[in-house]
């Protein structure tokens, strides 16, 4: 155990107000791979059916792995990956 663990804290930790900018950006680079230019006759959505949140390195997992298992199958000019981590109104 540390020392501060039995000290009484009198004060709130020192923060520079100026370096806190408010929350931070996305890590996902890119949200949107393949063939960005062609119409495609299937698409599959997934869709939670529980409200909650999902990390970006949950999201980049995904994307990576799903990536990875269509060009496996098919060419790049053959699919499209899009990443919509916010709700849209249908």
């Amino acid at each position: 155990m540390k020392p501060s663990n039995y000290r009484e804290k009198n004060a709130m930790a020192y923060t520079r107000k100026e370096c806190i900018g408010g929350i931070p950006g996305s890590k996902i680079v890119k949200f949107t791979m393949g063939n960005i230019s062609r119409d495609f006759t299937h698409k599959v959505n997934i869709i939670a059916t529980k409200a909650g949140q999902i990390r970006h390195n949950a999201l980049e997992a995904a994307k990576v792995a799903a990536l990875r298992h269509l060009e496996d199958r098919l060419e790049r000019r053959d699919f499209l990956l899009k990443i919509v981590p916010y709700p849209t109104k249908c």
